[in-house]
């Protein structure tokens, strides 16, 4: 098995109550270009904004072949309240041998401030921590950023520093600040808000 195959092959998915994270099928890839082609949303993210249709078909074959693999590790979030796919959450880093992560969310720019980025997160922290047995997940963001440093900190994630010219993308290096959240503190903080049911 390759990384932790096991852990992602069938791939979970977990409901709350607002949300429900699972695998992306093909019939999301008009709802994945909606929120992908917004420059605001792309703003401080590696990737640019989707110009087209078929870049965004790229990234979800790119996701489906994952799946197939038991490698993707990142889930479409789902509203329950109209069904509308609404962003992503994704461990984009997975060190194995140290049982390390790292987190990463997508929102689309028209429901920012719901605070469905922290509750999806909060799913795949639960997930890392109480099943596969992760010992520490790891979140950055560029230090301009500061509604997804708001997102870090609700989840219980501690501020670890600013990561001078710690990520390089769109043709220039960015300072980043480094959030972390440990099994420890996790299990030694009021959590309740971070649950989710696992749908096998």
């Amino acid at each position: 098995m390759t990384l932790y195959e096991s852990f992602f092959k069938p791939f979970p998915a977990f409901k709350t109550g607002r949300l429900w994270l699972r695998a992306a099928k093909r019939n999301d890839l008009n709802a994945l270009f909606d929120y992908c082609s917004r420059e605001e949303v792309a703003r401080y993210l590696p990737w640019s904004a989707h110009e087209n249709i078929e870049t965004t078909r790229g990234y979800l074959n790119y996701l489906l072949r994952g799946y197939e693999r038991g490698e993707c590790m990142t889930w479409v979030i789902e509203r329950n309240l109209d069904r509308r796919v609404i962003g992503t959450a994704s461990f984009t880093t997975m060190e194995k041998d140290y049982k390390i992560a790292s987190l990463g969310y997508v929102i689309s720019s028209d429901v920012w401030g719901e605070g469905y980025a922290a509750e999806a997160a909060g799913v795949l922290i639960r997930y890392g921590f109480s099943v596969i047995g992760l010992v520490r997940i790891e979140a950055s963001c560029m230090c301009e950023n500061l509604s997804s440093a708001r997102v870090m900190e609700k989840l219980g994630m501690s501020f670890e520093g600013t990561l001078r010219n710690g990520a390089y993308f769109k043709g220039a290096p960015h300072d980043v600040f480094l959030y972390a959240l440990t099994k420890e503190r996790y299990f030694g903080i009021s959590s309740n808000h971070l649950g989710g049911v696992v749908i096998r």
